[in-house]
C-alpha cells in the first residue's frame, strides 16, 4: 500500500505520519520493520529502492517513510523509484511526504497520482475550516471553546497549525473550566500579539491616546522587539487600506473580501467595524506617517522606540 501526502501546510502531514508509526509500533514494539528516509538529510537512491524489497524477520510487513524526494532527484531517478516500487509487496506500507509544492508534471507525482491509495495535498487552512480544525483539536483534550475565544486566537496566532497547537496545548493545560472563553487566550497564549496591535490601531484611530501607549508600553514590556511591533502596526495599517480599498469599490460583505483579500473573515470583520467608524482618509494618513517613520529609522534621524511614540500619539 502506497499512500502520498504533500503541501505548503506540513503539520497535517507530519500528524498523518507519526498515527502511521504509533500504529506499527503497537504491532511491532522492536520497531523492526520501519525504515524512516529524510532526503533533506541524505538522499541515496539505492537505499531508499532497497527497503522496498528487503524482507524483515521481525514484520509480516514494512512501513518506509519517505520524506522530501522530490526536490533531490530528478526524472532518471524518479524513474528507478517507479520500477522498484511496482515489484514492492502489496503488503507492505510506503509513505511519501513531500513538504511544498510539487511539480505535478513531475514523473513520480504523475505515477503515484495515479498508484497511490490515498493522494492528499495539505494547503493551509482558512475561514470556518480553520475554526473547526481548532474546535476539534481542543475537543481532544476533553475541553470546548467558544465562538470567540477561537477567532481570538486566530487572530492572536495567525493560521500556523504548529504553533496553533501549542498555544491549544496550553489552553487546555491551565484553563480549569471545561469550557475556554476568550479571557484565557488573552491571558494565556502570546501569539504574535496581533491582537494588542488591533486595539493599540483601534485606540490610534478613536484618538485614545493613552490607551494606545498603554498598549504599546505592555508590548515592550512582555519582551516584543521594537522593530517586530513597528512591523506589525505597518501590517495591520496595511490590512485596513486593503479592506478599505475594496469597501470602496462597493464590497461590503465580509466572506467576499476575505476570499478576494486571502484574509480570515475575523480579521476582515474587525477591520470593517473599524473603518465604519473613521474615514478612510485617516487610514491613508496613518500609513503615510508610517512611511515617513521608517525612512526616519533607516537612515538614522530617528530611533524606534521615540518612532513607536510618535507614531501613537501623532
Amino acid at each position: 500500500m502506497i499512500l502520498f501526502f504533500y503541501g505548503e501546510e506540513t503539520y497535517q502531514s507530519s500528524q498523518k505520519v507519526t498515527q502511521w508509526k504509533n500504529e506499527f509500533l503497537k504491532k511491532n514494539p522492536t520497531g523492526g520493520g520501519m525504515v524512516i528516509f529524510d532526503c533533506d538529510e541524505e538522499c541515496n537512491i539505492a537505499h531508499i529502492t532497497q527497503s522496498f524489497s528487503t524482507q524483515n524477520l521481525f514484520a509480516q510487513k514494512k512501513l518506509v517513510i519517505v520524506e522530501n524526494l522530490f526536490a533531490h532527484t530528478k526524472a532518471p531517478e524518479q524513474k528507478e523509484i517507479i520500477e522498484k516500487l511496482e515489484q514492492s509487496e502489496n503488503s507492505d506500507v510506503i509513505v511519501f511526504v513531500e513538504k511544498g509544492k510539487v511539480r505535478k508534471n513531475a514523473t513520480l507525482f504523475k505515477w503515484l497520482d495515479k498508484n497511490a491509495k490515498t493522494v492528499k495535498e495539505n494547503l493551509p487552512l482558512e475561514g470556518n475550516i480553520l475554526e473547526k480544525w481548532i474546535i476539534n483539536e481542543v475537543k481532544k483534550g476533553d475541553k470546548k471553546i467558544e465562538t470567540n475565544a477561537v477567532r481570538e486566537l486566530i487572530l492572536f496566532v495567525g493560521t500556523d497549525l504548529w504553533q496553533l497547537s501549542q498555544e491549544i496545548e496550553k489552553l487546555i493545560c491551565y484553563t480549569k473550566k471545561d469550557t475556554i472563553i476568550a479571557q484565557d487566550v488573552h491571558d494565556i497564549v502570546h501569539g504574535r500579539t496581533d491582537g494588542d496591535m488591533f486595539e493599540m490601531i483601534e485606540g490610534i484611530v478613536s484618538n485614545n491616546k493613552e490607551k494606545a501607549l498603554t498598549l504599546l508600553r505592555k508590548q515592550i514590556a512582555a519582551g516584543d522587539d521594537t522593530f517586530y511591533i513597528f512591523s506589525m502596526y505597518a501590517y495591520q495599517v496595511r490590512i485596513l487600506l486593503r479592506v478599505g480599498d475594496v469597501k470602496q469599490n462597493g464590497v461590503n460583505d465580509k466572506d467576499v473580501i476575505a476570499k478576494l483579500l486571502k484574509l480570515h473573515p475575523f480579521v476582515v470583520q474587525k477591520s470593517m467595524s473599524m473603518l465604519n467608524n473613521i474615514p478612510y482618509t485617516k487610514i491613508i494618513k496613518m500609513h503615510k506617517k508610517l512611511t515617513e517613520l521608517d525612512y526616519d529609522i533607516k537612515v538614522g534621524n530617528r530611533d524606534i522606540k521615540t518612532a513607536l511614540n510618535i507614531f501613537v500619539v501623532s
